[in-house]
Order: structure tokens, then C-alpha cells, then sequence
């Protein structure tokens, strides 16, 4: 599995570029998840890493008790008829996403963060976040 991370860049956000125009692409960059070590990581180690990440208290429900079934059991249990096996389908599903995009936030915004303090960008008591409101008078 690899990750990859589609955004504009800070110059991107700070003059409002058009991304849907083929000169000015957002940036894309591929995600070394830190469990793995390389841009390609095991399906199985992407979910026990994120899966550690999570601390359920700060998931709700239904979503939790989904979640704390495959912590528990790998799984997320399930019956033996039809109706069971397609909740556990979806759940897994559900699951899924959200473990992929809390894994994708988590990891992009680490690396961007880092890259900006190796650039020189992040400094003490600034805010480099960008409202993409403009003051034009």
C-alpha cells in the first residue's frame, strides 16, 4: 500500500491559485509511513499503525464499537448469517476510510510541518495558516 498527499503548496495558498489549471498542479507528495520505512508498506502494518493512533474515547458511536471490534479481535467480529457478515463488510469499509484518512492527515501533516522547520518557514509564535480571504479595498 503506499500513501500519497495532494494539496496546493504554501505559495499555491498564499496567492489563491487556480489548481484546475494544468501549468499550476497542486503538490503531491508520497507518504513514508514511519511503521514501514519506505514509500510501500503492508496492508496489515498500515492498520496496526494506524489502529494504535486511535484512541477510541474520541471516536462516537457507531463508529467505536466498530473500530474496537478489529482492536480486539482483528476482525470486528460478526455472526455466522448473511445480514451479520454484511454489516461486518460495511463496518470493515467504514472503518477503513476513516483509518486511511486519519492516517493521511496525521502523516502529511507531520511531513509538512517538519519540511517547513528544515526550510526555515515555522517560527515562534507565527501562524502560518492561510483563510484565503483577501483585503482588496
Amino acid at each position: 500500500m503506499t500513501v500519497t498527499y495532494t494539496a496546493a503548496t504554501p505559495d499555491q495558498q498564499r496567492s489563491n491559485t487556480n489548481l484546475t489549471d494544468p501549468d499550476t498542479p497542486p503538490g503531491i507528495a508520497q507518504i513514508v509511513i514511519p511503521a514501514c520505512g519506505t514509500f510501500y508498506c503492508p496492508y496489515e502494518t498500515f492498520v496496526e499503525t494506524v489502529s494504535a493512533a486511535i484512541d477510541l474515547a474520541c471516536v462516537e458511536e457507531p463508529l467505536s464499537s466498530t473500530l474496537g471490534g478489529y482492536a480486539n479481535t482483528g476482525n470486528g467480529g460478526g455472526g455466522d448469517d448473511d445480514d451479520d457478515k454484511a454489516d461486518v463488510y460495511m463496518g470493515w469499509a467504514i472503518s477503513m476510510t476513516v483509518l486511511l484518512s486519519v492516517g493521511i492527515v496525521y502523516v502529511a501533516a507531520n511531513h509538512f510541518y517538519m519540511k517547513s522547520i528544515v526550510r526555515g518557514d515555522a517560527k515562534e509564535g507565527s501562524s502560518s495558516l492561510n483563510t484565503g480571504l483577501s483585503s482588496s479595498a
